[in-house]
């Protein structure tokens, strides 16, 4: 379980570092507006690729968790069902009472199965959850970049503009 939180942890500062370095030196950059947006794209294809990776990440450790999981409740049957048989051999003259207590076994061994299941089930729920909410929250992020960097983009161009009328202004006093 802290495994997995370290993991989640760790995803999730991945993708907002990866964007706010990306931003940032994207923003710290010389460049006219048409090479930033160039960059600001390259560089959100880049954040959605690296993303992907790590979805594809989390989906194989999730399948790793549910291979494991399965194999565990399969041994814990096979060992339920060998035990049964040990059980059976012995008994004998006992057997009403060992079948109840066999019984009472293969009971709790289904039991533990399907509780099992339904924990690899939630586990891969969530898992599913946390990668959907990292990925949408580095998408609001790269998205936030975007849009600040098109209003400075936008707020260069109007100072340009505003400084040429300036200057023809001026040229027409002389």
């Amino acid at each position: 379980m802290k495994n997995h939180d370290n993991l989640e942890s760790f995803v999730l500062g991945t993708f907002v570092g990866a964007a706010v370095a990306g931003i940032t030196a994207l923003l710290l950059a010389p460049k006219s507006g048409k090479d930033l947006r160039g960059e600001i794209a390259g560089q959100a294809d880049k954040t959605k690729d690296q993303a992907r990776d790590y979805l594809n990440v989390a989906k194989d450790k999730g399948r790793e968790l549910k291979d494991t999981v399965e194999k565990a409740g399969s041994d814990y049957l096979d060992n339920a069902s060998a035990t049964y048989e040990q059980l059976s051999n012995q008994v004998g003259s006992d057997m009403d009472e060992t079948k109840e207590n066999l019984d009472k076994i293969k009971q709790e061994a289904k039991n533990t199965a399907e509780d099992t299941k339904d924990i690899l089930k939630e586990r891969s729920e969530v898992d599913k959850e946390i990668t959907r909410e990292a990925v949408e929250d580095m998408k609001e992020t790269v998205d936030e970049g975007v849009k600040k960097e098109k209003e400075i983009a936008d707020s260069n161009q109007s100072d340009s503009g505003t400084a040429g009328q300036k200057v023809s202004s001026n040229v027409n006093k002389y």
